[in-house]
């Protein structure tokens, strides 16, 4: 981990974290940070500039993007935009009934090792460009 003069960031600890929990989870797609595409422009433009530059043909988002994006841009420039689904399997929870809105750390704690074989969404993903 990289650490400033006063410590390690937010910034740095969130990839520190992601990339602890990619390798629990065996998930070994390369991670790349935005700077290093030295981005431009605003917003969906911005990520835009970005998935070209990475060579990207689609793009899975979140479905609360639907909100924000642009995706006419996304057709425009013949990106495939796909928003992720998110219908798994009930897991045995501590307490309470089962609560699917929670983090990956959730599932992890409840079911260790076994989280890497319950992440696939019972619906597929909804394809929207």
């Amino acid at each position: 981990m990289e650490r400033g003069k006063r410590g390690l960031t937010i910034s740095q600890l969130n990839v520190f974290l992601i990339r602890s929990i990619c390798g629990f989870l065996g998930i070994g797609t390369p991670l790349r940070m935005s700077q290093e595409f030295s981005p431009v422009g605003q917003k969906t433009d911005r990520l835009l500039d970005i998935l070209k530059k990475a060579g990207a043909t689609e793009y899975l988002s979140g479905p609360r993007a639907d909100a924000y994006l642009d995706k006419g841009a996304f057709a425009r420039e013949g990106i495939r935009l796909e928003y992720k689904t998110y219908d798994y399997a009930p897991y045995p929870q501590f307490f309470g009934a089962f609560e699917g809105a929670v983090s990956i750390l959730d599932m992890i704690a409840h079911c260790g090792v076994a989280t890497r074989d319950a992440l696939r969404s019972a619906t597929p993903n909804v394809l929207v460009i």
